[in-house]
């Protein structure tokens, strides 16, 4: 179903670097910015919380809330409905355009961009300017497996399970 395979343990290390590249594309875009517009402290990284500690361990824990901050972020676009639904069905019909998936979601063509680019900015989807096709990223192939296999394993459960609950009644 997909052009390359990805292993699910590789799962955790391709969100991590996705998470990394959108906080990059902000940090270099903030960067720009800040010849214009000063940034007050603490925009990025958190303010010290404890004055008392060293400055590399609160370097450290620092960048810990970052990443943390950054990860959720990513993740809570990845996997709302709405962002499962365009990729699972991305990967079901991989060469069609945004068009027809947006038919076969039930949307419009309009809304299922907005959809697009939000995973574009969580570096799960890229898109080919040219064609303007959009295709999985590796992080986003790996979700997309990920996600398969879930729904493959509830629907075992489903299969093997309810129907024994409604025999008990």
């Amino acid at each position: 179903m997909f052009a390359q395979s990805t292993d699910p343990n590789e799962l955790a290390p391709l969100l991590a670097e996705a998470a990394w590249q959108r906080l990059r594309s902000l940090a270099l875009s903030f960067a720009k910015l800040e010849n214009f517009v000063p940034l007050m402290p603490g925009a990025f990284v958190p303010p010290k919380s404890d004055a008392d500690k060293s400055k590399s361990a609160t370097a450290a824990e620092d960048s810990r809330t970052l990443a943390r901050e950054f990860l959720l972020t990513n993740l809570s676009v990845v996997f709302s409905s709405e962002q499962t639904q365009v990729l699972l069905l991305m990967a079901a019909y991989p060469e069609d355009s945004p068009a027809s998936l947006a038919e076969k979601i039930g949307i419009s063509e309009m809304l299922l961009r907005e959809r697009l680019a939000a995973l574009q900015q969580a570096a799960m989807v890229e898109r080919n300017y040219e064609t303007g096709q959009y295709t999985p990223t590796p992080a986003g192939r790996a979700v997309q497996q990920f996600l398969q296999t879930m729904i493959k394993l509830m629907a075992g459960k489903i299969e093997q399970e309810l129907p024994e609950i409604f025999k008990t009644r």
